[in-house]
């Protein structure tokens, strides 16, 4: 008989350092047949159905465009035209239009070769939230990486090597988190922690674009997406088990599941030496090469300086755009040019670029990524 492991309580009090996103999926990108950005400055995604309904000659011109098969653009100016924003009923979710990005818009709306998608961050009802999935996987990187530098990363990555070649993710994780080299799914340690969506406060996102660039100049690749904006505060749950139960087996807790020591993890990892802020900061921003990011980078480091004897802080690395040294523990890259010996460490791939040489940045400026948090037993 299965029993269910009993857990210590946290609220985790959040505030973003810098703009977070977090992806919803193919089903959150959407184009200006649902949404539309007020004169105003405000974003609005629309409920189709619900002006249809309660607008009967907006309904009938509609249906008159696309029983003409007539273009996408007369489509897109008659739901911008008609859109009441005063008609809570007409919108399901609103957002504050950045300047580049309203301009953007202006000046894009009547090109039919332009979409205009906006990747949206998931939202429940009016505000949008992260997924407590997506805080449990920043969670989980840590977590690893500490686990990896406690054990060694040189002897983590001979023990789990074979015959020359770089270990698989799965048995890297499964040595660092049981000692042995195959773990079943549902022996996982990490699986006993939940953590609650954390429910964004509402218009407390931004619509920016987000551009890919060198340490120099852009890339030309733009996107534009949905952000939490910076100096928001929110919280979430967690629950950190105190026994472990696996089938009828029960046994004690790993120390890694103790919040001290998940939280020199987060620490050590994001904003400790050598975290990957720093890290980030030295290899793309310091030296003159993008000084909106270096002073957006500084003031993070100078917030962890402040609160670095306050035993409840921590930091964490969140979200898309935080890149792939801070996401996936198994395929962050080696590079021989990396100051940092550590992060030529355990990889399932070596990335040829090692930490690339670009940066997604908010208007080509500004990082994304990171929360502080502090924990608040309950």
């Amino acid at each position: 008989m299965n029993n269910k492991p009993l857990f210590k309580k946290y609220t985790a009090r959040a505030k973003t350092l810098l703009p977070i996103h977090v992806g919803g999926g193919a089903g959150q990108a959407i184009d200006p047949l649902e949404y539309v950005v007020t004169p105003d400055g405000w974003f609005y995604r629309i409920d189709l159905d619900a002006m249809i309904n309660t607008d009967r000659v907006f309904a009938e011109e509609f249906i008159k465009l696309r029983e003409r098969s007539r273009g996408l653009i007369e489509l897109r100016e008659l739901i911008r035209k008609a859109f009441k924003p005063e008609s809570c009923i007409q919108w399901t979710h609103r957002a504050k239009a950045s300047v580049p990005f309203a301009n953007y818009y202006r000046e894009r709306f009547s090109d039919s070769n332009n979409q205009l998608v906006v990747q949206c961050m998931p939202a429940a009802g009016k505000n949008a939230y992260i997924p407590g999935s997506s805080i449990k996987g920043a969670l989980r990187t840590a977590i690893l990486d500490k686990l990896a530098r406690d054990k060694n990363y040189q002897s983590v990555l001979e023990k789990t090597s074979l015959e020359n070649k770089p270990p698989v993710s799965g048995k890297v994780e499964s040595f660092l988190l049981t000692g042995s080299f195959f773990m079943k799914p549902d022996t996982d340690p990490l699986k006993n922690i939940k953590i609650s969506d954390a429910i964004i406060p509402e218009d407390a996102t931004d619509i920016a674009i987000v551009k890919n660039r060198y340490a120099d100049k852009d890339t030309g690749v733009d996107m534009v997406v949905e952000t939490g904006r910076r100096g928001i505060e929110f919280s979430f749950e967690i629950n950190l088990p105190t026994l472990l139960t696996f089938d009828t087996v029960k046994s004690q807790r790993p120390e890694f599941l103790n919040l001290d020591w998940i939280r020199e993890a987060l620490w050590d990892y994001t904003v400790g030496e050598p975290g990957n802020v720093i890290t980030e900061m030295e290899n793309h921003y310091t030296g003159g090469r993008n000084k909106t990011a270096e002073e957006n980078i500084e003031a993070i480091i100078e917030e962890a300086e402040r609160t670095a004897d306050k035993g409840d802080i921590a930091f964490l690395r969140l979200g898309r755009f935080s890149h792939l040294e801070c996401m996936t523990y198994s395929d962050r890259p080696a590079n021989a040019l990396d100051r940092k010996p550590h992060l030529a460490q355990i990889s399932e791939r070596t990335h040829p670029k090692g930490w690339g040489v670009t940066r997604n940045l908010v208007d080509g400026k500004i990082p994304l990524g990171v929360l502080r948090l502090e924990f608040v037993e309950k």
